[in-house]
């Protein structure tokens, strides 16, 4: 089965990270898939007001060669939505594929897991948890929240005060006055998001124990606390958002669970009732 990239929720994803120009070119893009797949590099750059060198810069951006890449993939969706939007009543046809593929990418990511986790980082990150008398996790974007949600809710059945904090502005107030004692551990599932290098711009001035769990971070960012890296999928494909977040709760299930083994009377996780805490609806963002 050839896996297709979803387009739309690609484009609307990297939406934040991609340059004025380049929102352009998306936004163009998006209005019209159809114009996109017959569209020259010239026409492309007119409709959208800017420059050639933009096109080929968009493209790369989302993660293809070039233009003729990012045609082809545009004209997949529309080929795909097309079968089932005239083939509705037998879309359960390809439903065992469907599951093949999704499984086929979270066992990828086990073995991801157990090839990139480092020896030195995980002792850091759990001696981190131990010493802390509080710990706040911070999801950077809302592919995290679900998994920061969970490490929140476990951590207080292993009797650790914990928070959870969705908004931005919390988010940075809480790394604006970390300490060793008052510990932080930030998700993210791409390292190049600029409200983690907000972030980490603000904890590196802070004596604080950080646990970063994320992709690798951009070129020329500098991190001093301990990074739990999770690989990103590249080329990104349908199913890279849900293996970074089964890679995420691999990390986070590991952590607790070294957390639980370590505790003097060798207790496993509390069965305590936890308060309910829902975040915010998730709203896409405008283009």
């Amino acid at each position: 089965m050839t896996i297709v990239v979803d387009i739309v929720d690609l484009i609307n994803g990297s939406m934040r990270s991609l340059r004025e120009s380049e929102q352009q070119v998306a936004t163009v893009v998006l209005a019209d898939q159809q114009f996109a797949t017959t569209a020259s590099t010239t026409e492309l750059a007119k409709r959208a007001n800017v420059s050639a060198t933009s096109i080929t810069r968009f493209c790369r951006a989302l993660g293809f060669k070039g233009l003729r890449e990012f045609k082809l993939c545009v004209a997949q969706n529309l080929a795909v939505n097309a079968h089932f939007m005239a083939n509705s009543v037998v879309r359960t046809d390809s439903f065992s594929e469907l599951v093949a593929s999704l499984t086929g990418a979270l066992t990828t990511a086990l073995s991801d897991i157990n090839s990139d986790l480092s020896p030195t980082a995980f002792p850091e990150a759990l001696d981190i948890i131990a010493s802390a008398r509080h710990v706040s996790v911070l999801p950077v974007d809302q592919w995290s929240q679900g998994i920061a949600l969970d490490a929140h809710v476990r951590l207080l059945r292993m009797g650790i005060e914990s928070s959870v904090h969705f908004a931005v502005e919390e988010q940075r107030m809480m790394a604006g006055i970390a300490r060793e004692t008052n510990a932080l551990i930030v998700i993210a599932a791409d390292g190049g998001n600029p409200d983690l290098a907000d972030l980490i711009d603000l904890v590196g001035i802070q004596d604080a124990g950080v646990i970063l769990i994320a992709p690798s971070l951009n070129r020329g960012q500098a991190f001093s606390g301990t990074h739990l890296v999770v690989r990103n999928s590249s080329p990104v494909e349908m199913f890279a958002q849900s293996a970074v977040r089964y890679r995420q709760s691999i990390i986070i299930d590991i952590l607790c669970t070294g957390h639980s083994l370590n505790l003097s009377e060798g207790l496993a996780e509390r069965r305590r009732q936890v308060e309910q805490q829902v975040p915010p609806p998730l709203k896409r963002e405008e283009t």
